[in-house]
């Protein structure tokens, strides 16, 4: 069934309650974690997870795999191997994309649930160095772009007076 946009008057939509789920009005119940609804948001996300069965079921997976990362260790990667299996049986093509680009990353996934250690230190380091590089431009042999790098990113200690 095909719903109509919501009407505007000037720059402000007409009232929620006379619009209920149309348009983009419910897509921020969707996004919102379940503990910060309140009392009518929650009666209101009922009510569009029968009428919108689909959405509900996209929902579903989101809040299973947020409970992953809650997961302990011993059992994080059977619980996400069942996840990626009801993933992709939802039917729901972008979960279903999602859930593949998971199991195609799969080394990585489980090294992250053992470790807990994620990449952003790499990511910091490689922005020292693109820093490096910038102020390096012009100096003639990657020699010197390489001591800049240092310099920039080693955190070396010279023991020098302060």
């Amino acid at each position: 069934m095909e719903h109509p946009e919501p009407s505007r008057i000037g720059r402000q939509l007409l009232p929620y309650r006379l619009f209920g789920y149309f348009g983009n009005l419910s897509r921020y119940l969707w996004l919102l974690n379940l503990g910060r609804l309140s009392a009518g948001q929650r009666r209101h996300l009922v009510r569009l997870r029968r009428e919108h069965s689909q959405t509900a079921e996209a929902y579903r997976l989101k809040l299973a795999i947020q409970e992953f990362y809650l997961q302990p260790s011993s059992e994080a990667e059977l619980y996400l191997a069942d996840w990626i299996e009801m993933a992709i049986k939802s039917g729901l093509e972008p979960i279903a994309d999602f859930a593949c680009s998971i199991a195609e990353h799969w080394e990585g996934v489980v090294r992250w649930v053992h470790s807990r250690i994620s990449n952003g230190v790499l990511e910091a380091i490689s922005s020292l160095v693109q820093a490096a590089k910038r102020r390096a431009r012009g100096y003639r042999t990657t020699e010197n772009l390489i001591a800049v790098v240092y310099l920039t990113a080693g955190k070396l200690d010279f023991g020098l007076p302060t």
